[in-house]
């Protein structure tokens, strides 16, 4: 039988006790920041790494081009979708001002638009989200 005396002992324990707190931490770390819903968001810059807008809003003044991002999730979610689609109407409307189908495949992060918003009136407008034939998502926004 081998005996560890006290001194090995703490030491031994000093360097497993951080180590496995860090694997846990990074473990859940992991699991809280995986993009695990879809999401829609509107700016005008786009994050040079994530799949998000810097500016994202939902009132904008209509002096620049506007991008209208869909954000898909990570893993397996997404694999059987072939199709989605981003279009914009004004709010309350059915008449489509801009549409743009999506071909979806397995580690497509993010969609991004340019919307043709500079040639749209001041007022309240919906974009919607699309995935097959259900409005997976929708916002509002406003342009001054």
């Amino acid at each position: 039988m081998i005996l560890i005396n006290r001194k090995k002992a703490l030491l031994l324990s000093a360097i497993i006790i951080p180590v496995l707190i860090l694997v846990c931490l990074f473990g859940a770390f992991k699991t809280f920041s995986q993009n695990t819903t879809y999401d829609l968001q509107l700016g005008t810059e786009q994050h040079d790494e994530f799949p998000k807008m810097v500016d994202h809003g939902t009132e904008f003044k209509n002096d620049a081009t506007l991008t209208a991002m869909a954000i898909f999730p990570d893993g397996d979610k997404k694999k059987n979708l072939l199709r989605a689609q981003l279009s914009v109407t004004r709010k309350g409307e059915t008449t489509v001002l801009q549409k743009e189908d999506i071909r979806v495949f397995s580690d497509l992060a993010a969609y991004p638009m340019r919307l043709e918003n500079l040639q749209w009136p001041s007022g309240a407008y919906t974009l919607y989200f699309k995935l097959g034939l259900e409005i997976e998502k929708s916002m509002d926004f406003i342009l001054k």
